[in-house]
């Protein structure tokens, strides 16, 4: 029986689907379809290429964005790309680091000295001693902070513990008094089962339990080094049966401070010492065994300085010795950490300044691209302390500031000898370090007969533990105020000149004010004077202008009261002003210092110091002196201090793991606590972004769900709303914000959407028409405007489980792009609401710049979409796609494939290679090469005869009928894919756009044979 031929059309107006079953696909929908756009409804057009426009020298770059319509890529450091020579210059550092805070210890007495070991299972053991006297240690999920092992007391003359990772062992450290005599002990805990294995005395020669030692682990063993009760310097090591080594003595005098390192490049042991008593630095190397010496005893000169912390590092096969330099200036702390290297030739260098106000924190440890790391610490210890800002910073061997940590809440300096370790886990690096987790004011009192007042605050320490990623790939980067800022260990802002802190780390601390009755034209009894009361306030702030011209300005110092003496108008005042040390706004556009005066009989600060000829910091000294002699009608009419009226001071941002715009403000999500949402003042004209501590939102974790929903992980603004994305909830506020004085706050509350979805890639939020597109852990969805949530993605949910490196909605068309770890990249046009890919578009960034889709490679290439051009830098671009399975008489159907036709526009020359699939078998059953005859070869020379029309060519239309080797099948299944011929002579093109698709069939009947080998029953 003769069959009735019925077409079935093949349109393009559907896009991908991966989410239904593959079998039942319907007919207008592909499984696979690459390298096309759907600029008219049914078409299908080749895309744009890709040209390779410049490449970066650096290949470490992670991030790409733009300043004014100017290409800049970030990473390690900042290259801005200048565009007329082609050459990317690079401006300096802005590496990205990744920050996590988890506390650890938190008890009703206060804790000192900690040190931390992280296994790989991911338990750490921290140990610390206590305000009760006791040195504890704790097992913990340095993930979560849930304990393992509770506290657990060392013996009670335990002192200076210390912990490491040996084998299959977490080993606790600590000096005794065992029956009387000083000792230096172990405990080696069972990481799988942690229980104490044992108790090995490491020796019975120690000075004194509270006295210097160190402990590091090297090539399976465990080395040691202490002062000996003998007067010299000893070092050991333990194998991991915990079978001691001989014991070497290595100097004739006890050390204050000790550290140890090692190289395996060298297989050296360094030991490194510090003698008060010769006030000089020691060092020498040993190999692995102890057994030769590799470098005997070598003096390290160092000035007349009192040193009470020192670390170690190799790098190179050079050791570099840092040493914490305890100074002082007119009664205040001013530590600053110096640093001089050796080499196995006893080559020596001249010990130099690293970074002043700051002090050793950690162990100095090598980090990515063989970068010497530490944590340093401002501010003195918490109780008492001369400063309010006790605060953490990750600096490199050059003083360089990567992150600041815990302001104005962290440990301060070190109290005795102990360095926390620097732990490398999962690419990743952990520290402990002492946070301020209580502050209480106390009865002042008189600490002596004069009445002169004690500290008024007590601050209890606990311990936290803080995970930082160097070279982390998370970066994100706003455009306001005329510059860019960029998220990380700290904010960082490029300004067109050169990449810096935001703000400012610290305000001035810690004046000094001398009163002196000749040298200027104060009055001593100003109008409203009374004896004994000051007269005259200061308050100091570190000013800078960028290179947009807004101001930035620091909080003021804590106001700093004069009291007169004599009667003349003839005083002065000397300041004795703090220095900002802690800066990258050095060079040709340096901070300046001003200070501001206020007095009894003009109750202003107005500024003192010149505008024609500023202080100008230099962050190489501590203090800078300031004479003062002007009168109040001399400084009336003068800038006054911004804070007047009660604006809110300016404090540095927090390090952050994303951010967004929103009303004309920044708004950052703190790393340390990433519920938190800081926001800066509105932006105006001629005025910078600027935070402040006052200005916070709280997200709880668990507002409106059932269980936390987690940290916050990204933000966005949609229309009236900033939308703040966890990875299981989304949240809003609303509102304008408040006014500069923090008055008139209409920010609304968070309010909770949903927890079915949230985002869990910063990187894939992009806002369209409808909404915002994210990718979450279920897929790629959408929040509406509506704020309702859809699974946006389904139809290519194929590609789930890979990450999301860049999203970009595209001007002029209705494309949202999202680039993928893979060579692949989405695309979804909004107006058709259809899905599709792009190949060879391996990037990890992506922006737009001058209105076109640029991305960045993993090795440094910037690509930019090119309309008009059909190669990816010198790949073809080349179309490809599948249909579905197409069984016009249903699933299990039987019918006949009489022949397939195409319909398409012709542009350049191109072949095509068609494969039909059978019966559900996923593969190639035939393949045929469509060669089309619209190429009309050039006329006589290389220009086409005719001018612009092909010379009795035959048009333009593309239409081709394919016949199948097998006809009768339960269905079947159409690949198409471009091939590029070079031996046409003629570059890679357009080639062709489809209308669509014919196939002509015929049902045989409703159901196909089957093979009885197949049958059951």
């Amino acid at each position: 029986m003769a069959l009735t031929k019925q077409p079935v059309d093949v349109n393009f107006a559907q896009g991908l689907d991966t989410k239904t079953d593959a079998y039942q696909v319907s007919v207008g929908k592909f499984l696979n379809l690459n390298n096309m756009v759907f600029d008219k409804a049914g078409k299908l057009t080749k895309r744009n290429g890709f040209a390779n426009v410049t490449n970066i020298p650096n290949t470490q770059q992670t991030n790409l964005t733009t300043l004014n319509d100017n290409l800049i890529a970030t990473g390690s450091n900042l290259y801005a790309y200048n565009a007329p020579n082609n050459q990317w210059l690079n401006r300096g550092n802005v590496q990205p680091i990744g920050l996590s805070v988890q506390p650890v210890v938190r008890t009703s007495t206060s804790q000192n000295s900690p040190d931390i070991a992280v296994a790989a299972t991911g338990l750490a053991c921290v140990v610390y001693q206590d305000s009760n006297g006791l040195s504890y240690y704790e097992i913990v999920d340095s993930a979560t902070g849930q304990q393992t092992v509770n506290r657990t007391a060392l013996p009670s003359s335990a002192t200076n513990p210390r912990t490491t990772v040996f084998g299959n062992y977490f080993v606790v450290s600590y000096g005794w008094n065992n029956g009387g005599t000083p000792n230096i002990s172990i405990l080696a805990i069972s990481i799988n089962n942690p229980t104490i294995l044992a108790t090995v005395q490491v020796t019975s020669q120690f000075s004194a339990p509270g006295d210097a030692y160190d402990m590091i682990e090297f090539q399976s063993h465990l080395y040691f080094s202490w002062n000996g009760s003998d007067g010299t310097v000893k070092l050991r090591y333990i194998d991991t049966s915990f079978h001691l080594g001989s014991i070497t003595s290595i100097a004739a005098q006890q050390a204050t401070i000790i550290s140890l390192t090692a190289d395996s490049a060298t297989q050296a042991v360094w030991l490194s010492f510090y003698q008060t008593a010769a006030l000089t630095a020691f060092a020498a190397a040993y190999t692995p065994t102890l057994g030769t010496t590799l470098l005997p005893i070598t003096a390290l000169p160092t000035a007349d300085l009192y040193f009470v912390a020192m670390t170690s590092a190799v790098k190179n096969g050079i050791l570099n010795v840092f040493l914490d330099v305890n100074n002082n200036y007119s009664g205040v702390q001013m530590n600053y950490i110096t640093t001089l290297t050796l080499t196995l030739a006893g080559v020596v260098t001249a010990q130099t300044t690293v970074c002043r106000s700051i002090g050793l924190a950690s162990k100095a440890f090598m980090g990515p691209n063989n970068t010497i790391y530490m944590l340093a610490a401002y501010g003195t210890t918490p109780s008492p302390t001369n400063s309010n800002q006790c605060t953490y910073f990750l600096i490199d061997a050059t003083g360089h500031i990567y992150m600041r940590l815990a302001y104005a809440n962290g440990g301060g300096f070190v109290n005795n000898q102990i360095l926390s370790s620097v732990n490398l886990y999962n690419g990743t690096y952990l520290v402990a370090y002492l946070f301020q987790d209580f502050l209480t004011t106390v009865n002042k009192g008189t600490a002596n007969a004069t009445g002169t007042p004690s500290n008024a605050i007590y601050t209890q320490t606990g311990v936290n533990l803080a995970t930082i990623t160097i070279n982390s790939t998370t970066q994100y980067s706003s455009e306001i105020a005329g510059a860019l800022h960029l998220t990380g260990g700290q904010l960082w802002e490029y300004d067109g000149a050169k990449p810096v802190e935001h703000g400012f780390h610290v305000y001035p601390e810690n004046l000094t004010a001398t009163w002196e009755i000749t040298g200027g034209s104060m009055a001593a009894q100003p109008s409203g004077w009374v004896s004994g009361i000051p007269s005259y306030f200061y308050q100091i702030c570190y000013e800078w202008t960028d290179a947009a011209g807004n101001l930035h300005r620091s909080a003021p110092s804590i106001p700093l009261p004069v009291v007169t003496t004599g009667s003349s108008n003839t005083n002065q005042v000397l300041l004795g002003v703090p220095a900002l040390r802690l800066t990258d706004k050095t060079g040709d556009n340096p901070v300046r210092i001003v200070v501001y005066r206020w007095s009894v009989a003009q109750q202003v600060y107005y500024q003192v110091t010149s505008v024609a000829n500023p202080i100008i910091n230099n962050p190489n000294v501590d203090y800078i002196v300031f004479a003062d002699g002007l009168s109040d009608a001399e400084i009336l009419g003068n800038a006054i201090l911004y804070t007047t009226g009660g604006v809110v001071e300016n404090t540095a941002a927090p390090a952050s793991n994303a951010s967004a715009l929103f009303k004309n403000r920044l708004v950052l999500v703190d790393a340390e606590n990433p519920n938190l949402l800081w926001y800066s003042k509105q932006v105006i004209e001629a005025v910078p972004v600027e935070m402040s501590d006052l200005l916070t939102i709280y997200v709880a974790p668990t507002s409106g769900a059932q269980g936390s929903t987690g940290p916050i992980t990204a933000l966005s603004a949609m229309d009236d709303k900033l939308i703040i994305f966890k990875k299981d909830a989304i949240y809003y506020i609303t509102g304008n914000g408040p006014d500069n004085t923090g008055a008139n706050n209409d920010f609304s509350d968070p309010i909770y959407i949903t927890s079915a979805v949230g985002c869990a890639n910063p990187n894939s939020i992009v806002l369209m028409p409808n909404g915002l597109m994210f990718q979450s852990d279920k897929g790629i969805w959408i929040l509406g405007r509506d704020l309702q949530t859809s699974y946006i993605g389904a139809p290519v949910e194929v590609y789930n489980s890979q990450t999301i490196m860049a999203a970009t909605a595209i001007p002029a068309t209705n494309q949202v792009r999202f680039i993928l770890e893979s060579n692949t990249t989405l695309i979804f046009d909004y107006f058709y609401s259809q899905w599709g890919t792009f190949s060879n578009t391996r990037g990890i960034a992506a922006t737009l710049w001058k209105g076109a889709h640029t991305y960045l490679s993993a090795l440094g290439q910037i690509f930019q979409e090119t309309p008009g051009t059909y190669v990816d830098g010198s790949t073809p671009v080349l179309v490809s796609f599948t249909t579905s399975w197409l069984n016009v008489a249903g699933v299990r159907g039987y019918e006949r494939f009489y022949y397939m036709l195409m319909l398409g526009t012709y542009f350049t020359p191109f072949k095509l290679n068609i494969n039909l699939a059978y019966d559900y078998q996923v593969g190639q059953s035939q393949s045929i090469l469509v060669s089309p005859d619209n190429y009309t070869p050039t006329f006589g020379s290389d220009p086409v005869f005719g001018s612009e029309a092909y010379y009795a060519g035959p048009g333009n239309v593309f239409q081709a009928r394919i016949f199948p080797k097998i006809q009768k099948c339960q269905t079947f299944q159409v690949s198409i894919s471009e091939v590029y011929d070079s031996t046409l002579g003629v570059a890679p093109g357009q080639g062709l756009s489809l209308s669509g698709m014919k196939m002509v069939v015929g049902v045989k009947k409703g159901y196909s044979p089957q093979r009885a080998s197949k049958s059951f029953g």
